[in-house]
């Protein structure tokens, strides 16, 4: 071997800025992404990744890895968060249960669909998930996917999965990237696949890949994918009649008891003044629309403070959602306005 292992090669801090970097990847970061951000050459960063100093012969003193790792250590930091709180977010029931169905779904290898509404926190509990539980180079593990338009055809999706599972190119230098995609998975692995209903005709590759491997994997999407998948058409029947399929309807009442809480909205107010706030809250989060969820809940609340430089109450509250994310149905939620 032309290297030493990678307990040999690095200090114990700069495994844990490492074991980070792995966090970040298994969440949806792409090495290109981390080496453009880090100012990390590719190579190197796969290198170091793969537990290898940057020169072929390299060890504690090599001046080009410290260096490397340094810069990988500054975009943390300046990121603000490492990978394992990747998603410092709220405790909510929601997010609780999704934790759970991660764990079941990735120790008994089953395959889950996970739909819901908009903004109730998908995406973010993926990304929580994968990364506390991380597939790195040399341990299976979880890494999350996330679609989009670019991904409508099989092959463009197969390569953005072996992207992030970091497959050798000569894998499927044939054209044969689904094996590429197969042989780079190991038992024990999970797939979480995000933004699912932008896959269009793509979405039957998900299937294809669980008939050939016998691993976890979670597609995720919003209540277009129910739609495909589960409705009227039979187009993607197969997959349809594989997945174990969970709905999430809406953001509820107490997923936004424990964001409110988390954020600390309502400190220092009176408790007839929290509970008018929790109801306009409510009437926003807990819409079942493209303009509803706790992410909706969250960018008024952002704008607010940036805006107004004030604690939020339920009349700035309701003042800017009105503006910013108005109700498409017209309806409000039965919690009401004050």
């Amino acid at each position: 071997m032309l290297y030493k292992h990678r307990e040999d090669v690095f200090t114990d801090p700069q495994k844990a800025i490492l074991q980070q970097v792995e966090s970040r990847l298994a969440s949806g970061f792409t090495r290109t992404k981390i080496a453009w951000l880090s100012g990390v050459d590719e190579a190197a960063l796969n290198r170091i990744i793969a537990g290898q100093p940057i020169r072929q012969y390299g060890n504690l003193q090599d001046e080009d890895t410290t260096e490397a790792i340094q810069a990988l250590a500054a975009w943390l930091e300046s990121e603000q968060k490492g990978g394992a709180d990747d998603a410092g977010y709220a405790i909510t029931p929601t997010f609780t249960h999704l934790q759970n169905l991660y764990t079941q779904a990735q120790q008994g290898g089953f395959f889950l669909a996970i739909t819901g509404a908009w903004g109730i926190g998908k995406s973010e509990a993926a990304r929580f998930y994968c990364a506390s539980h991380p597939r790195t180079h040399s341990q299976p593990g979880a890494v999350r996917i996330q679609f989009d338009e670019g991904d409508a055809k099989p092959a463009a999706a197969l390569a953005k999965i072996a992207l992030h599972l970091n497959a050798p190119s000569h894998a499927y230098r044939n054209g044969n990237l689904m094996g590429g995609v197969t042989s780079a998975l190991r038992p024990g692995d999970q797939l979480i696949l995000d933004e699912c209903q932008l896959l269009g005709e793509a979405l039957n590759v998900v299937a294809s890949i669980h008939d050939a491997v016998d691993i976890s994997i979670v597609m995720q999407g919003n209540p277009d994918l129910s739609g495909m998948v589960w409705g009227k058409s039979t187009k993607f029947a197969r997959l349809a009649s594989r997945a174990n399929r969970y709905d999430f309807a809406a953001t509820t009442e107490e997923d936004v008891d424990a964001w409110l809480a988390w954020r600390g909205a309502g400190n220092g107010m009176t408790p007839a003044e929290r509970k008018k706030l929790t109801e306009v809250a409510c009437s926003i989060a807990c819409r079942p629309e493209q303009n509803g969820g706790l992410r909706a809940l969250a960018d008024v609340f952002r704008i607010a403070e940036k805006m107004y430089g004030v604690q939020v109450d339920a009349g700035l509250l309701q003042k800017l959602a009105e503006q910013l994310k108005p109700d498409l149905s017209g309806k409000a939620n039965k919690r009401g306005k004050p």
